[in-house]
């Protein structure tokens, strides 16, 4: 149950992920309009009074590596009840393998998976990123290993800002009743301190004592994969351990 352990540990740390990100939740930011002479027009910037936690990056990678462990351990417990002890280079070749197309999990499967059972080795490739998934939010598999890859390999995951829909608004002096100028804000992921839009400012608007306003629709995300339904932190964070244990172990762990 080596697999189950991991997975385990690996929801241990979504949680404390999840906690992490409400204590951080809040109103902690702010669009703030920025002069471009050369242009002659205004940047609408996006501000953070409070950066995203690095700390994220590093729980989150203590997340995904865990559960791309489980994967692996459960592979070689089900090698070793197919086939036997299985020796220290045998043992370093059984993987899960995790391939974004039917040839690249062909060229893998005899050395990853050749000592599993026939019928788990079909399991495994019907399980493939590239198969067509019925759960809502994906499969998830793809993001595991790229984003355990990226971890250990290359840098810190990395999070932004997400955001799905908002407003600039920028109030016309001696105007009441919420009359003024809207400016939308570009959709997308963002970073401390990146331009939301730009825009010119028409005439009788004050440009020293500018007032401003603005409502943002956003997320704290993942942006090192493309899980539209799962990338928000802490969706993440539930989605993953649930689709491991539901959607791979309990099949594969069924086998005779």
């Amino acid at each position: 149950m080596d697999h189950r352990d991991k997975l385990v540990r690996a929801t241990e740390h979504f949680q404390a992920l999840k906690a992490a990100v409400l204590e951080y939740s809040g109103w902690n930011r702010s669009v703030v309009p920025e002069y471009e002479a050369s242009t002659r027009r205004y940047l609408a910037r996006f501000k953070l009074l409070k950066p995203l936690p690095r700390r994220w990056s590093l729980i989150l990678g203590d997340a995904i590596h865990n559960v791309r462990s489980s994967l692996d351990a459960l592979v070689f417990a089900l090698a070793s009840r197919h086939s036997g002890p299985l020796s220290s280079q045998e043992a370093k070749d059984v993987q899960f393998v995790i391939a974004d197309n039917a040839q690249e999990f062909g060229k893998q499967k005899a050395r990853r998976l050749g000592r599993l059972s026939p019928a788990a080795q079909d399991l495994i490739e019907a399980m493939q990123p590239y198969v067509p998934c019925s759960w809502h939010g994906g499969n998830p598999l793809g993001a595991i290993r790229d984003l355990d890859n990226t971890n250990k390999h290359r840098h810190l995951i990395i999070n932004k800002v997400r955001i799905d829909h908002g407003n600039l608004y920028i109030e016309k002096p001696g105007v009441t009743g919420g009359q003024g100028l809207v400016i939308p804000l570009t959709p997308g992921l963002y970073s401390d301190g990146d331009v939301l839009a730009e825009f010119a400012l028409p005439p009788g608007y004050d440009t020293v004592n500018m007032r401003t306003g603005h409502s943002i629709g956003l997320d704290h995300c993942i942006a090192d994969v493309n899980l539209p339904l799962t990338s928000g932190l802490q969706n993440f964070a539930n989605y993953v351990p649930t689709y491991v244990e539901q959607q791979v172990f309990r099949p594969l762990e069924a086998l005779p």
